[in-house]
Formats: structure tokens, sequence, C-alpha cells
């Protein structure tokens, strides 16, 4: 079983809330449980404070059930494109379909299959 607050802090730092700051004086500060689950609910991440371990399981696998990310922005100049893809081994001998949007209003479109 995992430790909550463990959860809590993994959460937060996955979410960009930081454990603590230092004050204009050097004196370090730790951010409170409770600033942490009040600013996790009006990021929407959570809805009550006994979510984080749910809402981090379900951050954790969305990476791997998202292929690509949303957006993916290249400068014409970075040739060849490269991206990650993820995708469960089974998939590997699928095709793949891409469609590249360009600046211009060009659609570039192809298939691959990760396997080959």
């Amino acid at each position: 079983m995992s430790d909550a607050r463990d959860d809590l802090s993994l959460l937060c730092e996955q979410v960009g809330i930081a454990a603590g700051f230092r004050d204009i004086w050097g004196r370090e500060h730790e951010t409170s449980d409770e600033t942490r689950i009040a600013l996790l609910k009006a990021m929407g991440v959570i809805s009550e404070a006994g979510e984080a371990a749910a809402a981090l399981r379900v951050r954790e696998e969305e990476a791997w059930r998202r292929t690509l990310p949303p957006v993916c922005i290249r400068r014409a100049d970075e040739l060849p494109y490269r991206w990650e893809i993820c995708f469960d081994e089974r998939s590997a001998a699928k095709a793949l379909k891409w469609t590249l949007a360009l600046e211009t209003g060009e659609t570039r479109r192809g298939e691959v299959r990760p396997a080959a």
C-alpha cells in the first residue's frame, strides 16, 4: 500500500507545486499539505483530499496511453523531424498513420510500421 503523504508529494511535483520555498531572509518554508491540497483542487487535479493516490495513478498511466504529444512544434531547419512514440508491444506490427500540418498550409501524410 502506498503512503498517502508520498502520493501527495509526487502528485504535487508532477503538476509543478513546490514542496517549499525560501523567503527573502533565506529561511526555508515547507508547503503545508492543506495548501498543496487546496492548490490541487483549484487546478482541477483532485476534488477531495483523499484522491491524491488515484490522481497520481491516472497521470502516470496517461503518459503511456497517449501515443504522441498533442502538439509538436519544430523549426523548418530542424530536419529530420523526430519525436518519441509510445505504444504497447502488441501494436508494433500495426501501421501507424501520421499527418504533418505545416504553417504554409501544406499537409504531409505517411505511414510507418514500428516493428519494421
